[in-house]
């Protein structure tokens, strides 16, 4: 699950950034849910999608799609191959 503000003004984490970590998931095969938070800034802890908050939100998405280590691992190894975080030569 990912949830990210469209307006993050933190220069570590913009918004295109959630996108390619979610492009990275879905073409490793990782169950992916993306949520846009539209004007949300860095740390939208508060935001909330069709009324459930972010807790309900990541529950949800646990239940549906099993374990969470073996999910994190897979997204690791997928971000890890992608293009964008490869060093130039």
């Amino acid at each position: 699950m990912i949830l990210h503000g469209t307006a993050d003004s933190n220069p570590l984490t913009p918004f295109a950034g959630a996108e390619r970590l979610r492009d990275a998931a879905q073409a490793a095969g990782i169950p992916t849910v993306f949520y846009a938070i539209p004007g949300a800034d860095h740390g939208a802890w508060t935001a909330s999608v069709k009324g459930k908050n972010i807790s309900e939100l990541a529950w949800n998405f646990l239940q549906v799609y099993g374990n969470k280590g073996s999910l994190l691992t897979r997204l690791m190894r997928a971000t890890a191959a992608s293009p964008a975080h490869k060093k130039a030569p």
